[in-house]
């Protein structure tokens, strides 16, 4: 069949993938001799099971995988002398340095920086001259073209000439398919479509590449081309032909300094001396434990790969990969912003050894280790070595009531409980593990939380009150704490297989970031300010918008939940009825006196105040925003602006009465 064939009898597309399947020939003086053979068309032929003879001298041409291959294919042929000879000198050479490896062991000769001049021989190959070359400057396809350089031309001796120099399109797999054309040995195609010059003729892959040739680069190219068929067909652009690219994980080098260097294991190969006229497998594969020491040399990036694991698992069909972030905007009558908060980066404490130190962590990544679906099972190891720690000491106070530039001055509220709850497990799942928590005060209020700290006490875990001046590694990955005892005042410093940071809590980013698109007043640690903390605790300054959580301060989790309920609580109480009243007290404008300056509209934290333009300008309160606080009325240098129930001449009246 052809293209014109499948057309006419009823096929509305036709993808051509046909690839490059011919070598590439050389325009040299003797290229049609016997004996001058393919690279490609060597392997076709072994693969096939056909008798190929290529003598007892190779010399190869190419410097690339195939080049690499067909040479060790030759060996096994029973050739004496294989000769690998390529423009690149011997670090750039284009083909996988594993494989260059395993072919020298074998027995093959690399010989670099040669360019080909002439094949030698009358009746049939005896040789091949060459002359030293270098790469020039890359071309805007980005080869470098071979440059000839001062020196002898080289002559090898040959009895085959193996050439590896590219691969070229089968032009005769496009006979019959007009409308088709091809220019520089690749179809050409419509790239946003894949389309050929022939409607419903689409092609992919080397054939008419549009990246790199490569395996995986192919596979995509067919997944585009399908998809444009499917336009193609149901007349419509259903499917992006072109998906938006996702985003990428990147690992920093702070996070990889953090993980011990693990070298890449080796697979076990066939012995040189055996495998160079066997055709047996060179590679022996992995043991299961050298499989499983590979594979745990992941970094885990959390990087997703879309193999749709996920999708087919999830019985609610609830994933969709296809998924892309949108806009949306609503109408609301109110707004609970309870976007947390994030832990305090340790790595601005150089001393502590974070970031540095496999061994040092923090509370939160202790409690990933002690879950049960964290990456031990549940059991406490140590990240360098996988080893139970015997000696653990608990910092408290890391970034919290810290008054430097480095951290922050106010308690975290949660760490002092939340390291007794750790220390707890571990003295009950490892006995023969020593805790010391060293703190500078420590705060448990809460229900039985004073009595949980004296039963932890009890079962060994050793409270410190100190001040730690420095934490360093030793040769065995060790940690040794220097402190400094703040009730006896004596300094001392002792060995630790592990430790573990109580990093203070911070506003998070979300916090921050509504923060400022609300308007919303933020603390000296950028959590947010509620309007009253006895009378309105959950209220903000601006009318309709609620707090509850972390995002307004530190806080453990009974509190977290009663401060949302009450949050919730609010809400209803303000939209049930179906209208807001506003108070009394609120701001407003004599539009008479008003110049228009915009000083209030400035000042006012509420957002409350605008500008009304015409022939006189002159300031608006809207009395469902403001919060009554009389900024604007201080602030206005006509006097326009006032405070109902704090005019004037109610204020000079209460003074007089």
């Amino acid at each position: 069949f052809t293209v014109d064939s499948l057309l006419a009898s009823g096929y509305r597309a036709v993808l051509l993938a046909v690839g490059l399947q011919q070598a590439r020939r050389l325009a040299l003086p003797g290229a049609e001799l016997p004996g001058v053979i393919g690279g490609l068309d060597l392997l076709r032929r072994r693969a096939l099971g056909d008798a190929v003879a290529v003598g007892g001298r190779v010399v190869v041409i190419g410097g690339g995988d195939v080049a690499v291959d067909a040479a060790r294919t030759a060996l096994r042929l029973g050739a004496e002398r294989v000769t690998v000879t390529c423009i690149e000198d011997g670090h750039t050479l284009p083909a996988q340095p594993a494989e260059i490896a395993e072919g020298l062991a074998e027995g093959i000769e690399l010989t670099p920086s040669l360019m080909p001049v002439a094949i030698l021989g009358e009746d049939a190959v005896t040789g091949v001259r060459f002359q030293p070359c270098t790469l020039g400057e890359p071309n805007a396809r980005g080869w470098r073209p071979p440059l000839p350089v001062a020196g002898d031309p080289v002559e090898l001796e040959a009895d085959t000439v193996l050439l590896c120099v590219g691969q070229s399109l089968d032009e005769d797999a496009l006979h019959l398919a007009a409308g088709v054309e091809v220019a520089g040995g690749q179809i050409l195609v419509d790239p946003a479509t894949l389309m050929t010059g022939r409607r419903g003729v689409f092609a992919a892959g080397d054939a008419a590449p549009t990246g790199g040739l490569i395996a995986i680069e192919a596979i995509a190219a067919g997944a585009r081309a399908a998809r444009a068929i499917h336009n193609h067909l149901r007349g419509d652009e259903l499917l992006e032909v072109w998906p938006a690219e996702r985003g990428r994980v990147e690992v920093t080098d702070q996070e990889l300094g953090r993980r011990p260097a693990r070298p890449r294991r080796e697979m076990r190969t066939l012995p040189a001396e055996e495998r160079h006229r066997s055709w047996g497998e060179v590679r022996l594969g992995f043991s299961e434990e050298e499989a499983r020491a590979e594979a745990g040399r992941c970094l885990s990036c959390g990087g997703c790969a879309e193999c749709g694991s996920c999708v087919s698992a999830c019985p609610a069909g609830a994933i969709d990969l296809a998924q892309q972030p949108w806009e949306e905007e609503l109408t609301v009558g109110a707004i609970v912003v309870a976007t947390g908060h994030r832990e305090f980066d340790a790595r601005r404490k150089p001393p502590l050894g974070y970031g540095r130190y496999a061994n040092v962590l923090t509370q939160s990544q202790l409690a990933r280790l002690l879950a049960a679906s964290g990456p031990t099972g549940g059991e406490l190891r140590r990240p360098s070595d996988g080893q139970v720690p015997r000696r653990v000491f608990m910092l408290q106070c890391v970034g919290s009531r810290d008054s430097t530039s480095r951290g922050n001055s106010h308690c975290s509220a949660i760490c002092c409980l939340f390291a007794t709850l750790h220390a707890s497990l571990i003295r009950e799942s490892y006995p023969g593990t020593e805790v010391t928590i060293a703190y500078t005060d420590l705060r448990m209020p809460g229900k039985g939380h004073e009595e949980y700290l004296k039963l932890v006490a009890e079962r060994g875990v050793r409270y410190v009150r100190s001040r730690v001046g420095e934490i360093s590694e030793e040769v065995d990955r060790s940690l040794r704490v220097r402190w400094e005892d703040t009730i006896t005042g004596v300094k001392t410093e002792e060995l630790f297989d592990l430790v573990v940071l109580s990093a203070g809590l911070e506003a998070s980013e979300g916090t921050t970031q509504i923060a400022r698109v609300v308007g919303l007043q933020q603390g000296e640690a950028g959590f947010l300010k509620e309007y009253h903390p006895k009378l309105r605790p959950v209220d903000s300054q601006r009318s309709g918008i609620f707090i509850a959580g972390t995002a307004q301060g530190p806080k453990g989790i009974p509190e977290t939940i009663a401060q949302a309920k009450a949050a919730a609580a609010r809400v209803t109480s303000m939209l049930q009825g179906g209208m807001a009243v506003t108070p009394v007290e609120v701001a407003y404008s004599d539009p008479g006196v008003c110049i228009g300056c915009g000083v209030c509209v400035s000042v006012c934290p509420q957002g409350a105040v605008r500008l009304l333009d015409g022939d006189r300008p002159h300031a608006v309160v809207d009395p469902a925003s403001c919060r009554g606080c009389g900024i604007c009325a201080a602030e206005c240098p006509s006097g326009a602006m006032s405070v109902g129930g704090f005019s004037d001449a109610e204020l000079l009246a209460e003074v007089s009465a």
